[in-house]
């Protein structure tokens, strides 16, 4: 599984409008993923320096799994982030069980 990563192009709140801009083009692109049959399964996980109520909750209605905010503190992420894989492991794992159950009573059933 590959993690990507993107840096935020403002380097202080003085930069906020600019944020505001390049926030709603990550919004677009998280949705855009999330509505894609191909990459809709991806957990995104959202790493920002804006500690906000409303921007967590926007970012989680556009689909990312985690919302994690600056400083980071590497033992927590990491534990966070391993969190969310086991759970799409999990999540992947049952989907596939689930098919095979579905094929399997279809063949008894006939």
């Amino acid at each position: 599984m590959e993690v990507y990563h993107a840096e935020n192009s403002a380097e202080n709140s003085d930069c906020r409008q600019h944020v505001d801009k390049s926030e709603m083009v990550r919004f677009e692109l998280c949705a855009e993923i999330k509505s894609d049959p191909l990459t809709g399964q991806i957990p995104l996980i959202f790493i920002t320096a804006i500690s906000d109520a409303a921007d967590e909750a926007k970012w989680m209605e556009y689909g990312a799994i985690d919302y994690i905010t600056k400083p980071i503190f590497p033992p927590i992420a990491k534990a966070r982030i391993k969190n969310h894989l086991e759970l799409k492991r999990n999540r992947d794992a049952l989907e596939k069980l689930t098919l095979y159950l579905s094929i399997k009573n279809r063949l008894c059933i006939r």
